[in-house]
């Protein structure tokens, strides 16, 4: 039997990621959450209610941006030892944000130190760091997200007996990217949703491949263009698609291609960076060990330097 994938780019979904420069929760079970949703000046709360009791969980990420700042924030959260089968995702998060991703982590607990062995207090929301959530933490993976605050996740639309499982005892890493363009501080609001499952009723895993290209280079008042092909190392079903870029991408394309690079079909292709639409495969994709999925993005510069 096949695997269930999205393709995020790209199994929930498959996700593809071509990244240029970065200018561009408490938890609680059974219909309940923690910490407060009011919202600052500029900022407006959520209105995502949480899960009926017994059918999931849901997450919160609040904090406050300063005026005229770009931020990366960062939380941590462990799932609780019986773990999750999560059979959906619902995300709302309050304007100025560019993405919500959900990572997973090898951490056994929560750290407080960085690669750079800073200590940071992760006690609660905090600065991701200069490089980012993948330079600063330990990354192993994708685990949901949305980059348009009323627009579908990742995590959806999945068969009855189908789900993507949350180890007890894991650790996830929420990150929120946000601008504050205005002249006060907003308060951001970030809820998920995790609609779970009986662990013993889930007869297929589904899972992500998020493919992220960082190696791009555009000359000045050019145009160019980040390529990279990823193999499909065993037979999956792929249920949906997504691209991402920053403000100087203009174009973005993921063909499924064979063995000798030729062509098969297109996966997905847009021209958005900014609330890009998931793709929906209906029905499932099949995807065979020994392709490989093509992406790439085209980039605008209009800047005099490279």
């Amino acid at each position: 039997m096949s695997k269930l994938v999205p393709l995020c780019l790209a199994a929930v979904a498959a996700i593809s990621a071509c990244s240029d420069d970065k200018s561009d929760a408490n938890m609680m079970g059974g219909g309940g959450t923690t910490g407060s949703a009011g919202a600052g000046a500029g900022g407006k709360a959520t209105d995502l209610a949480p899960p009926p009791a017994g059918m999931g969980v849901q997450i919160k990420m609040l904090s406050e941006v300063a005026p005229g700042i770009e931020t990366e924030r960062c939380k941590f959260v462990q799932i609780p030892a019986e773990g999750y089968a999560v059979t959906r995702q619902e995300i709302k998060f309050t304007k100025g944000s560019h993405h919500i991703l959900v990572y997973t982590t090898p951490y056994k607990e929560i750290p407080t130190k960085d690669h750079f062995g800073e200590a940071v207090d992760t006690s609660d929301v905090f600065e991701c760091g200069k490089q980012g959530p993948t330079g600063h933490w330990d990354i192993d993976g994708i685990a949901g997200g949305s980059q348009s605050a009323d627009g579908p996740p990742v995590i959806g639309g999945l068969p009855a007996d189908v789900a993507v499982k949350f180890p007890g005892g894991s650790i996830l890493l929420l990150n929120a990217h946000y601008l504050n363009a205005s002249d006060k501080p907003i308060m951001t609001d970030v809820r998920i949703n995790l609609f779970t499952m009986p662990a013993d009723q889930v007869k297929q895993e589904a899972g992500f491949l998020f493919f992220y290209n960082t190696f791009i280079r555009v000359s000045a008042k050019s145009t160019g263009e980040a390529r990279a092909v990823c193999p499909i190392l065993s037979d999956i079903s792929l249920l949906n698609a997504q691209n991402h870029m920053h403000k100087r991408g203009v174009g973005y394309l993921a063909n499924l291609i064979d063995d000798k690079g030729a062509v098969i079909e297109e996966l997905s292709q847009g021209t958005e960076w900014a609330d890009v639409r998931l793709k929906e495969l209906s029905p499932p994709k099949l995807l065979k060990a020994g392709q490989a999925i093509d992406y790439r993005c085209k980039y605008d510069n209009k800047e005099d330097r490279v």
